[in-house]
Order: C-alpha cells, then sequence, then structure tokens
C-alpha cells in the first residue's frame, strides 16, 4: 500500500528520526512509525485488521462513507487513517494521531 500524509508534522516525524515535538513521549512515536510500516509492507487492510500487534476498525458510522479507520497504538493513542484507491493501488491517507475524541470535517 502507498502512505500519503494529511500532517506534515507526522510525515516529518516518519522520515527525521531526530525530529521529536513536544506533546509526543518517544514512545508514543516509536509505535506509530511501526504501525505506519505494518500499513505500507501490507498486501491489504484485511490483514492488518486481523493482526494482533494493531487493532484496526473502521469509526463511526458517519465517517464510514469516507472510509476512515482507527488503529489502537497504546492504551490511549490512536493513529487514524483514510482508505483510498487509485485503480488497483490501495493509498493509505495518514490524518492524525492523538490520545482524545476525534472530530473530522468533511
Amino acid at each position: 500500500m502507498k502512505i500519503i500524509f494529511s500532517d506534515k508534522h507526522l510525515e516529518k516525524i516518519y522520515y527525521d528520526e531526530s525530529y521529536n515535538p513536544k506533546g509526543y513521549h518517544p514512545d508514543i512515536l516509536e509505535t506509530m512509525i511501526e504501525a505506519i510500516d505494518v500499513l505500507a509492507y501490507s498486501p491489504n487492510l484485511k490483514n492488518v485488521c486481523n493482526s494482533h500487534a494493531f487493532q484496526c476498525k473502521p469509526i463511526e458510522w458517519k465517517y464510514k462513507k469516507h472510509k476512515i479507520y482507527r488503529m489502537k497504538l497504546t492504551r490511549w493513542w490512536r493513529l487514524f487513517f483514510k482508505l483510498q484507491e487509485d485503480g488497483t493501488i490501495q493509498i493509505v491517507n495518514i490524518l492524525e494521531i492523538n490520545n482524545h475524541d476525534y472530530n473530522f470535517t468533511f
């Protein structure tokens, strides 16, 4: 799957190991990078959802048409991403990482 980022800070965290923004514990950032790697190297999302390492679920019904999923990183932290398709290529759009309620606007 191809990975793209909506949040430029998360993109910088993913590609630059020395970048450590305030508000994120290094363990959270490391887990986020591992989760994105799992998404990137997985042939399809079903394999990720069936994995025991990261729990992956579609989020509430009001976002179902947008194909937004959440992946559990730790007890409180979640990675939100949107699944898109370009022909036969699945694209994972990384939206955000947070430890509280989510509210997307489309």
